[in-house]
């Protein structure tokens, strides 16, 4: 083997560890890095959940990177399995000055009592950061039972408008967004057939007022985003999504015929109707809640719909 080969055969190694080094499961890379300061909280006031980050050793972590235009990501899911927000310590710039090196933060309104999942990612040069919660949320009116019927793959869901910058900090109960076509977004889901342990991939197509939208815009660095949920509610997952290629606009590479690239993300500028997930793996065989977050000009769409892995 020629040296030239040798050269380009450790090219390539590096390259393929680096890449599993950022995107392999995150059990395998953020054991006891993050802790949760506190687990039980109230409602009808807003609360603080502040999030320590620690390197292995044990000291601060200060050197996170941004990933999907956040360092962190908190995702928090109640018990109902329709209560759902999407929120970021750099929404809350004021809150986070004040805290010491390695400590991050996010205010949040708990809507209703009762078992709230919380999901924190994190990325730094190593890999990624990512830790799962459970607490308990005290007050009168409590989350209803978890349905888990698959209902329709056609659904129509109201969006709720940011506050600019990708930035929403309220929660969204899907029960109560759920609404008339004329009124919302009209979705529909599809799946490969899921086998527990087993790559699958998931679709959307979005209408309104019965039309193809086809300039929905990037959310926070993605086309679409993705929480499931286990229906034993011992596991959450914050996954992503691309634009599908059999929408129109899009050439055989994935580039805009018209309009411009988003070139921080390399995410068109506008795309859609179709969306398609990245490859996902359903670890264990059962039902799962699929929320989806995407963007239409300032509107944030969220959707749920229920899968089950075989």
């Amino acid at each position: 083997m020629t040296k030239n080969k040798i050269y380009i055969l450790l090219i390539l190694i590096v390259a393929i560890a680096t890449t599993w080094m950022f995107y392999s499961s995150p059990s395998e890379q953020s054991e006891e890095r993050v802790s949760i300061l506190a687990t039980a909280y109230g409602t009808g006031v807003t609360e603080t959940l502040t999030f320590k980050f620690t390197e292995p050793d044990g000291t601060p972590t200060t050197e996170l990177m941004k990933h999907h235009d956040r360092k962190i990501h908190v995702v928090i899911i109640g018990s109902d399995l329709d209560t759902i927000a999407h929120i970021h310590p750099q929404d809350f710039l004021s809150l986070n000055e004040k805290l010491e090196s390695g400590l991050y933060a996010v205010n949040y309104e708990f809507p209703k009592a009762g078992e709230y999942l919380i999901g924190v990612d994190g990325m730094n040069s190593e890999g990624a950061i990512t830790e799962n919660f459970t607490i308990i949320v005290e007050g009168d009116e409590q989350l209803s039972l978890a349905d888990m019927l698959p209902g329709e793959t056609t659904k129509c869901f109201e969006s709720s408008k940011e506050d600019g910058l990708d930035r929403y900090i309220k929660a969204i109960t899907i029960s109560e967004k759920t609404v008339e076509c004329p009124l919302g977004y009209q979705i529909t889901f599809g799946s490969e057939e899921i086998k527990a342990g087993e790559e699958t991939r998931l679709s959307y197509n979005v209408k309104k007022d019965g039309m193809d939208v086809t300039d929905l815009g990037p959310f926070l660095a993605a086309p679409i985003h993705f929480a499931i949920i286990s229906e034993d509610f011992d596991l959450l997952l914050h996954r992503h999504g691309t634009v599908d290629m059999k929408d129109s606009s899009m050439d055989m590479n994935g580039m805009v015929m018209e309009g411009q690239m988003n070139h921080d993300s390399m995410v068109p500028d506008m795309f859609g109707p179709n969306l398609i997930s990245d490859s996902l793996i359903f670890p264990k065989k059962g039902k799962y809640k699929v929320f989806s977050q995407m963007k239409h000009g300032s509107e944030i769409i969220t959707s749920v719909f229920v899968v089950e892995a075989k």
